[in-house]
């Protein structure tokens, strides 16, 4: 098992260089230059020269990525051309906000989804099944963001039950994580319930019963189990998106965490802010995937072997 998880962090290496190479090269190549927001109306073409050669956008684009490299492994992140900080200051002052709120709605996502996915699978064809996947194909298809201002008119405006926007206490936690959570919940319920339902058609399932198994221990030890795979996938994803997926919602409920300083940053061509953060979330991806790999290995000792 641990040859098999240094084989994965390995493998991780040339993934991560060759994603900073194209974040990199897509913000590079987009027309518009981050220094002109640093200009007041009027300045000489001087001062943008200076600006230009003082942040080093001068050089050429495979230098610059390559001195860019070069410091993301030394731990140097760079400096914030607009806020005038260092970037890794930055993002750890946003990442506490953002893994909360993800922490919470993955939670949500995942106890919601499996139990309601579960729950169609052992009672199908019936209104229970019936009424889980209507809410799950709601989950897929309504905007995180529509959700999000349904649920402040209802909830804040309408109830008064939870403030409508910010930050601090688990109160504004709430609508936030369930925006963010209900979004999830509806795909891996979808997951878990077809999962489930094709494992139960399996021949061994109809041996175990025939063996005389109570139906509580069919479903838990031989069904639910076998089933892990696909919803063990969706969790290595969405432990990714803890950071990335928290973009939308952070804007509609005035959260001030990674996804508002991704947004302000793109609006601003902040090039050292938005590779940071998009660092981080390719990051946080590709540590989701490790886990999810090592789970896989856990729930079935084939993979491990092979």
């Amino acid at each position: 098992m641990i040859n098999y998880t240094i084989h994965r962090l390995i493998m991780m290496i040339p993934v991560f260089i060759l994603c900073s190479m194209i974040i990199f090269l897509i913000l590079h190549l987009v027309p518009g230059n981050p220094v002109d927001n640093l200009l007041r109306p009027g300045s000489p073409p001087e001062a943008r020269e200076q600006l230009i050669i003082e942040f080093g956008l001068d050089r050429p684009i495979h230098q610059q990525y390559i001195i860019w490299l070069k410091n993301i492994f030394q731990g140097n992140m760079g400096f914030s051309i607009t806020e005038q900080r260092n970037v890794s200051e930055l993002l750890l002052l946003k990442l506490p906000n953002t893994v909360a709120l993800g922490v919470v709605s993955f939670l949500i996502s995942f106890i919601l989804g499996i139990l309601l996915g579960a729950l169609s699978a052992i009672k199908q064809n019936t209104i229970v099944d019936y009424g889980g996947m209507v809410f799950a194909l709601l989950g897929v298809s309504v905007p995180t963001f529509w959700l999000g201002l349904m649920l402040m008119l209802i909830f804040s405006v309408n109830l008064g039950w939870f403030p409508i926007s910010g930050y601090g206490d688990l109160k504004s936690l709430v609508l936030p994580a369930f925006t963010l959570g209900l979004a999830g919940a509806g795909l891996i319920a979808r997951v878990t319930r077809a999962s489930m339902l094709e494992i139960a058609q399996k021949d061994y399932i109809a041996i175990v019963r025939a063996k005389g198994i109570s139906n509580t221990q069919v479903i838990i030890k031989h069904i639910f189990r076998n089933a892990l795979i696909p919803i063990i996938t969706l969790l290595g994803l969405r432990l990714g998106w803890i950071i990335g997926g928290a973009v939308t919602v952070e804007i509609v409920f005035n959260r001030p965490g990674l996804g508002r300083l991704l947004a302000n940053s793109l609006f601003r061509r902040d090039y050292p802010v938005i590779q940071g953060a998009l660092l981080l979330l390719i990051f946080a991806v590709m540590v989701g995937n490790l886990i999810a790999d090592i789970l896989y290995a856990y729930a079935d000792p084939r993979i491990r072997y092979n």
